[in-house]
């Protein structure tokens, strides 16, 4: 393996992968739906169904920000691009935590949920600007 070579990007480009992350997603999305759904009932076990269900959607939300890869038009802007999907994934891994933490009535929710609030507005920000210099690229 060369040095240069990141183990991350070879994980992201293996052909399995991405298939792999939609089914997990799915099955982490089946299950914190039916995790909150036995909580509100009141069923025992739905607190574990639910931390493990949205724990791994906060787990892919995480690296998500690493599968996408800068579109052909934003030339000049890879570094931005890479800067606001990898933050976008952090903010929705956060926000996700925010919930799960307040469903389950643990402290530290309402810290989670104002720092992922913070986070999607400044992504917000980021997409809006992307968008612009996209358009503004096109123009030209």
């Amino acid at each position: 393996m060369n040095q240069t070579e990141d183990p991350l990007k070879r994980l992201y480009e293996a052909p399995n992968f991405k298939p792999f992350m939609k089914k997990l997603a799915l099955i982490s999305g089946v299950a914190s739906i039916i995790g909150l759904l036995l909580k509100i009932s009141g069923t025992p076990g739905a607190r574990s169904l639910l931390i493990m269900g949205m724990t791994s959607l906060s787990m892919i939300s995480f690296m998500a920000g690493h599968l996408f890869p800068c579109p052909e038009n934003a030339h000049n802007m890879k570094g931005i691009w890479n800067f606001v999907m990898t933050y976008t994934g952090y903010a929705v891994s956060f926000g996700i935590l925010g919930i799960l933490f307040l469903l389950l009535h643990w402290p530290g929710a309402n810290l989670l949920l104002i720092i992922a609030g913070v986070a999607i507005v400044m992504c917000l920000i980021g997409w809006v600007y992307i968008l612009f210099q996209v358009k503004k690229n096109i123009n030209n």
